[in-house]
């Protein structure tokens, strides 16, 4: 860690640890022998949510903890979501993602990390608790209408105070500009609202009957079937994701100058989606479209595929007959049919140019579109049987100089934004 981090993180820690500990004393000094079954459950169940994330993309995690601290804090106050948040951090054992038997926790963690993540916590809830307080909302209030606000409070403070200090933190250690990390940090909570918040509201309404101890206990079960079946899905479509770069890669190998392509125009295809804005689930697709573009040429005969120059005119049309194959193939595949259109079209040119349909414009779909800038883009830095490749400046230039007439401009302008932000590494780095 940089100096200033260092500063800073302890900086948030000692107020963080100070403000857990000050609940911790609240919490306990109002405690009674009557409560032990109540926090034990309590604590159980923090330790359970905490313990369980859901990793739904490389991009994006539903942190199953939002469900026990918002029920938590709507039913015994936030004094007691920052105490027990915090005595249960030891007792918290997250499984690292494709590591069975690995195990994150506070004991193999760098003590500044544990320490700031969990004082990001307690700063986080006691802003939210007294924003909630300031609303009208008090422990056991959760009837409707009247207590949307005062928790729309809590979760806009929450949302606020814990990016903030993330975006500060990545800000003295990485010089990433706030305002950007504070968007991305903003739609990384979106799925933990829509997700866990009816969730933990739902827990909390339970929670208040007589015997609402042992109805959230029951609760929690299906809860948890529900969250392995997601994680088993999930880990089924990484499983799919990795099968397709293994197919990608063995029929790159007929052709050792185009070893990885299909790899780095995935890598190309995702970055331009990023830039344009588009959803974790779009970029998804892409990827996988991405990595299937050039499958068709696996109907192509070798020969044409390692000539060791340029292609002679009937060459030519044969190896601009691989989209045609590569939508084919797809075609027969149920699960990916609704992509063989991306994948049919990518060598369309913006001005109506390219193959096989001379389609032109925005009737070539944008998802194409940002294949054929990622697979020009690899194909004019890598090296061919017949001229070494180009430098990434001279690769951007004809990007520029073709945008609206090879490349459709949107995409062409993420590449180039790309570029001007540092973030296309040269080939000996990827």
């Amino acid at each position: 860690m940089k100096k200033q981090t260092v500063i800073y993180a302890i900086t948030i820690s000692v107020l963080g640890l100070a403000s857990g500990v000050y609940l911790c004393w609240r919490f306990f000094s109002g405690f009674v022998a009557a409560d032990t079954l109540k926090v034990l459950v309590l604590a159980l169940l923090l330790v359970l949510c905490r313990s369980l994330p859901l990793d739904v993309s490389d991009e994006t995690t539903i942190d199953m903890s939002f469900i026990s601290i918002l029920m938590i804090f709507l039913t015994e106050g936030y004094v007691a979501a920052g105490a027990l948040y915090m005595l249960t951090t030891p007792l918290v054992f997250v499984p690292v993602s494709g590591h069975k038997g690995e195990f994150t926790s506070m004991y193999n963690t760098q003590p500044i990390k544990t320490c700031f993540n969990v004082s990001n916590i307690m700063l986080t809830i006691v802003g939210s608790g007294l924003a909630f307080s300031a609303l009208g909302g008090y422990p056991g209030y959760t009837a409707l209408p009247g207590c949307l606000l005062p928790i729309f409070s809590y979760i806009v403070v929450s949302m606020v105070i814990n990016t903030l200090l993330m975006s500060f933190l990545l800000y003295f250690e990485m010089g990433m500009p706030i305002k950007s990390t504070l968007i991305s940090g903003f739609m990384q909570f979106v799925p933990n609202i829509l997700c866990a918040a009816p969730i933990g509201y739902f827990l909390a309404r339970l929670y208040q009957f007589n015997d609402g101890l042992y109805l959230v206990l029951l609760f929690v079960l299906p809860l948890l079937l529900a969250r392995y079946s997601f994680k088993n899905y999930l880990e089924v479509k990484h499983q799919q994701y990795v099968l397709i770069n293994a197919l990608s890669a063995s029929i790159e190998a007929k052709d050792r100058y185009t070893v990885g392509h299909s790899k780095r125009v995935e890598q190309y295809s995702a970055l331009i989606a990023q830039q344009m804005h588009l959803s974790a689930n779009h970029i998804y697709t892409i990827r996988i479209e991405a990595l299937f573009h050039d499958i068709g040429k696996i109907g192509i005969n070798d020969t044409i595929l390692n000539k060791p120059a340029k292609l002679d005119a009937q060459e030519r049309s044969l190896i601009e007959q691989h989209p045609v194959i590569s939508a084919k193939i797809i075609k027969d595949i149920d699960f990916y049919g609704d992509i063989q259109n991306t994948i049919l079209h990518h060598h369309e040119r913006y001005d109506g140019q390219g193959y096989p349909d001379h389609i032109k414009g925005d009737a070539i779909p944008l998802d194409a579109a940002i294949i054929a800038v990622a697979d020009a883009f690899d194909a004019m830095t890598s090296d061919r049987p017949y001229r070494k490749g180009f430098s990434i400046d001279k690769a951007i230039s004809i990007v520029k100089e073709e945008s609206g007439h090879q490349f459709d401009p949107k995409p062409a302008a993420a590449l180039v934004t790309l570029y001007e932000k540092g973030a296309l590494a040269p080939r000996d780095q990827q």
